[in-house]
């Protein structure tokens, strides 16, 4: 419901303040979806509430997992870890990817967009950018979010700190600066509420303190990526700088992908309704070959290149799979299925299922369209859900005698 109030607020911006001929239409997309949601949310939580029998901090507290679950987490962090390793040597060994993260190139010219672009496209070489994906940006920080709920402790050993700082690099040459922010709240939501329910829900003004500098590395990382991704005017400086990254992250938010949308209207409104064909077509764009999609398309109505991406909303996207009857009951039901996805989370009290939610409450916000939302953790979601529930089917309960 977040992320549809986010567009839903962008776009009466963008009707009020930069209109184009389909601004109107899409706010009334926009409202619709918004109204669908929340009532579709509405319903979930009156038939849901008495499920919810504790706050989360309770569920923090009581998350308890069994060897076979351990093991489960250490053997994903490994593969993920692995995973992250594979990129970056396959990046680094492409020499026209290379050359553009090279010392040299950055030291002359702060842009990383070309290099996030030649990543993701496939352009120079074949990456399997959606495959990587699921390991680096949504499986790792899940699992290590789920380490620190597991036990505090994780966050002073070695290991823990070695995936964190390959994580990284591998998030950082991606050039996709939402990705770096999700890892690092990730990973502080889970410091912050395991220590919570550590100490009962009381925080002294000294923890309130530390961590503090915690999110100041987040926001600085957000900076940075802006300005090598070139998105900062070359005369900003000090506060000016400042200023022009929180404007950049509020258009990120808010506005780029209603107005976006209403730009592009003429060109994809022309193709719908496809009765669902449109999601097809993006499911099939995670399959290996260099393919142009109706995003590329899109980017380049706006002035950007073939190789850029220009996503729909949820509202607009919805409209051009289902037509307005498809606005009006899809996003209830994606609110439901969201919705229904953390109840089982919340039921099953696992470590694993704890990072997730953490993780997906910061993605769902930003998920444009059930594909994007398939594509950065709700894929993952599902496997980790039927994963705990196999797990626990075949081993001894967290927190039996055979467990302990």
């Amino acid at each position: 419901i977040l992320g549809l109030l986010f567009y839903a607020c962008g776009a009466i911006w963008v009707l009020a303040f930069e209109p184009v001929a389909a601004s109107a239409e899409v706010a009334a997309m926009a409202l619709t979806a918004l109204a669908s949601g929340s009532a579709g949310a509405t319903v979930y939580c009156l038939a849901t509430a008495q499920r919810y029998d504790e706050d989360f901090l309770q569920f923090i507290r009581s998350c308890r997992s069994g060897p076979l679950e351990r093991a489960a987490i250490h053997a994903g962090l490994l593969v993920a870890f692995l995973a992250c390793i594979l990129f970056v040597y396959l990046v680094l060994r492409t020499d026209a990817i290379a050359a553009l993260l090279g010392i040299g190139s950055m030291a002359t010219d702060l842009d990383l967009l070309k290099a996030r672009v030649t990543i993701s496209s496939g352009s120079e070489t074949y990456l399997a950018p959606g495959y990587f994906k699921q390991f680096r940006d949504i499986l790792l920080p899940i699992l290590l979010a789920s380490l620190i709920v597991l036990d505090r402790k994780h966050l002073r050993s070695l290991p823990f700190w070695v995936c964190f700082l390959v994580a990284l690099l591998a998030l950082m040459i991606s050039g996709q600066r939402l990705v770096v922010v999700v890892f690092l709240l990730t990973l502080l939501f889970a410091s912050h509420y395991s220590r919570a329910a550590q100490h009962g829900g009381v925080s002294s003004p000294r923890r309130t303190r530390i961590r503090v500098w915690p999110l100041a590395i987040v926001v600085a990382g957000y900076g940075l990526l802006t300005a090598l991704l070139g998105r900062l005017s070359d005369q900003a400086t000090g506060f000016g700088t400042a200023f022009n990254v929180a404007r950049n992250f509020l258009d990120r938010v808010f506005l780029a992908a209603p107005r976006e949308n209403a730009i592009t209207h003429p060109i994809w409104s022309e193709s719908g309704p496809t009765g669902g064909m449109s999601w097809l077509n993006d499911l099939s764009g995670v399959l290996p070959g260099v393919e142009e999609s109706l995003s590329n398309v899109l980017h380049m109505a706006t002035g950007g290149s073939a190789a850029g991406n220009s996503p729909l909303g949820l509202p607009a996207d919805t409209w051009l799979a289902w037509g307005w009857p498809g606005l009006v009951l899809i996003p209830a039901l994606f609110a439901i299925g969201v919705g229904l996805m953390d109840l089982a989370c919340h039921l099953r009290r696992s470590p694993i299922l704890a990072g997730l939610r953490f993780h997906l409450f910061l993605v769902l916000p930003v998920c444009y369209s059930p594909f994007i939302f398939f594509l950065y953790g709700g894929a993952v979601a599902v496997a980790l859900l039927l994963l705990v529930a196999i797990l626990r089917s075949h081993g001894p309960q967290p927190g039996s005698l055979a467990a302990a």
